[in-house]
Formats: structure tokens, C-alpha cells, sequence
């Protein structure tokens, strides 16, 4: 429940945990001659994990997430790291303005950062915090600060991460869980949602696309050889796959 970046010499981890402790620890992994090596990068101010994030230039953005197992509220903090200015650490900027929200979706376009859904958590019956899924999403610019944009079309937590940049300057989500199948026992759990959301920037608006032939949540995305590819992640609550998905980035029109 990390966030991991593709910087074009490795690949970066930034955070995540187990079941006993969340991780503050940031690093690169990258094949040189065959051998995998691990390079320890600025660590972040505080563990984190169920956090979002993206590569915004040089750039690694990471927002919300919660700092240990046992907590109980998200966080809305959003940290930087400059991958040119590595000596200045993780700089902690303007919070979101929204709720706190864990398992968002995170996007990269034209030097922006943007934030999807997610959810926020709430003091449940039990001992576990409910989770409160939410349709907002934000638009962060260096310089500019955060924007509010339009309401995803409906709920949407746990999607694949970062958003697919289409070759059309819109971003798209792939499936998710929209938070609807809370208490439905695993056995009678339908799977999670298929759809794909289509966000156009120039208009501020949301389009639903065709469906994709998975359902994968609490995974990432990434771009290889011009393609998209979803690597695992649940197809059902705790259940997770080893399939791996590739397709295309180009629009149908």
C-alpha cells in the first residue's frame, strides 16, 4: 500500500507498511548488469501508507494515507520531493483542501498534480474505522496552488494509480471499488467495478468509456513500451491476482 514512481533510470518506492508498522522509507530500485540494486533516497518526515502519488517532473507527489495500522483518521498532507534537488528533502506544501481520504487516485498532466476520489475514515461500530468513499477531485499547480474540479460521476476508491494519460490530454481511471459492497460477505462479493472514467481538462468534465476486462484495485499503473500495464492487485477484498494487463493509451474516436 505504497506509492511507486518510474523515473526513467528505476523504479521508486515511497512509503507503505505491513500489518504491525507503516514505512518512511524511500528508495530506488534499478538492474544494472543484471543485478538489482537498491539506492536509499530522502526518507519521508513520517511513515505513510494508502497514500497516492505521482511523478510530476522531477517531481514525486504524494498525498493522504495514514501513518500506522491502528489509526483512525486520514491525513491530508502533501509532500515533494524534487528528484534534482534531492539534498532538500521531502518538502511539505499546502494541504488539500478537502476531506482527508486514503486509496485515492493520483494523476500527472502539463506539470499539475491531480487528486481522484478516495476515502475519508470515520469512527465505525467496532474496532475499525469505517470508511466514508468519496467522488471530489483536485487539481494542484506549482505556484498556482489547488483548484477544485468537477465530482467524479460516482464514488471511487482503491482504482488503479496514477491516472492513464490519454494522447488526447485526458485522464482516465480504470475501475475501482465504488464503495457500495460494504458487509457483503467475500463469497457473495460481485468483484469491483470495470468501468473506465474519462476526466477532460480543457472542459472540466466526466465521460464513462467502455469497460476493461478486469476489475484490479490497490494496484498500480505504468507506461512500457507506449503501452498502459496493471500489474495484480484484488480482484475481490483480500484476494489478490497475478494477472498482468497491458493495453493501449490511444482514444477510440
Amino acid at each position: 500500500y505504497g506509492v511507486s514512481v518510474s523515473d526513467g533510470v528505476g523504479l521508486i518506492c515511497v512509503g507503505g507498511g505491513d500489518a504491525s508498522a507503516h514505512s518512511q522509507a524511500v528508495f530506488r530500485l534499478e538492474w544494472k548488469k543484471g543485478i538489482l540494486k537498491r539506492r536509499d533516497l530522502p526518507a519521508l518526515p513520517s511513515a505513510c501508507a494508502f497514500h497516492c502519488g505521482a511523478l510530476v517532473g522531477t517531481r514525486i507527489c504524494v498525498l493522504g494515507g495514514i501513518e500506522n495500522p491502528n489509526s483512525t483518521e486520514a491525513i491530508r498532507t502533501f509532500r515533494v520531493l524534487d528528484l534534482q534537488k534531492l539534498n532538500e528533502g521531502w518538502k511539505e506544501l499546502e494541504p488539500l483542501p478537502g476531506p482527508a481520504r486514503i486509496l485515492a487516485v493520483a494523476g500527472s498532466l502539463d506539470g499539475d498534480f491531480y487528486v481522484f476520489g478516495g476515502a475519508d475514515l470515520r469512527q465505525g461500530s467496532g474496532e475499525k474505522p469505517e470508511r466514508v468513499p468519496l467522488r471530489d477531485a483536485y487539481r494542484y499547480g506549482f505556484g498556482v496552488g489547488w483548484r477544485r474540479l468537477k465530482d467524479l460521476p460516482k464514488s471511487l476508491l482503491a482504482a488503479p494509480s496514477p491516472a492513464i494519460v490519454r494522447e488526447d490530454a485526458k485522464l482516465c481511471i480504470l475501475g475501482g471499488d465504488e464503495g457500495n459492497q460494504s458487509g457483503v460477505a467475500l463469497q457473495e462479493h460481485p468483484g469491483f467495478s470495470k468501468s473506465v472514467l474519462t476526466y477532460d481538462t480543457v472542459s472540466d468534465g466526466w465521460s464513462v468509456g467502455v469497460e476493461t476486462p478486469f476489475g484490479l484495485v490497490t494496484t498500480t499503473t505504468l507506461i512500457w513500451k507506449d503501452a498502459v500495464v496493471v500489474p495484480g492487485g484484488e480482484i475481490r477484498p483480500g484476494i489478490r491476482s497475478a494477472e498482468v494487463w497491458r493495453g493501449s493509451t490511444r482514444s477510440s474516436r
